[in-house]
């Protein structure tokens, strides 16, 4: 794990382009945690942009170069039941074992996905990024980094 979180770093003094970073930030995300899928979603205008999207099983790997065509999802409290705008929202990490047995959260969005793809959409966990690395002076969210099917290594 220590060489997983240097090789971060010494990706943050290598790229120039912000997006690039991004991306091979989620990339390192995925890694940590054995997600079999990630999103990215930046902040913008009080509105939640797709701006990459990655599915290792199925193949797809859509970065911020690409267009993602997907509509922002608003930060208000009416939208409160999406688990990303929840966690930019409340400035909060969220962990959902299976979005099909979950009431906690309006899980359309990824459902409907799963349907068009034939994807199937299990364990979650939603968290902010935010411009501070202090949770007692949490600053502003940017952006929020969603991690989908954590597999397990040991099978």
């Amino acid at each position: 794990m220590k060489t997983d979180l240097l090789d971060i770093i010494l990706v943050f003094h290598h790229k120039r382009d912000y997006m690039e970073l991004l991306e091979v930030l989620l990339d390192k995300m995925m890694e940590l945690t054995d997600a079999d899928a990630g999103t990215l979603y930046m902040v913008e205008e009080g509105l939640l942009h797709f701006r990459i999207m990655k599915t290792l099983s199925m193949g797809v790997s859509r970065g911020a170069k690409d267009v993602i065509d997907l509509p922002p999802i608003r930060l208000d409290d009416q939208n409160i039941g999406n688990i990303s705008a929840y966690a930019a929202i409340k400035n909060e990490f969220v962990s959902i074992d299976d979005v099909y047995q979950s009431a906690e959260f309006n899980f359309a969005g990824p459902k409907e996905y799963d349907r068009m793809t034939g994807y199937r959409t299990g364990s979650m966990l939603v968290f902010p990024l935010t411009t501070s690395p202090d949770t007692d002076a949490p600053g502003e969210v940017i952006g929020v980094i969603q991690l989908m099917n954590s597999t397990d290594r040991q099978s």
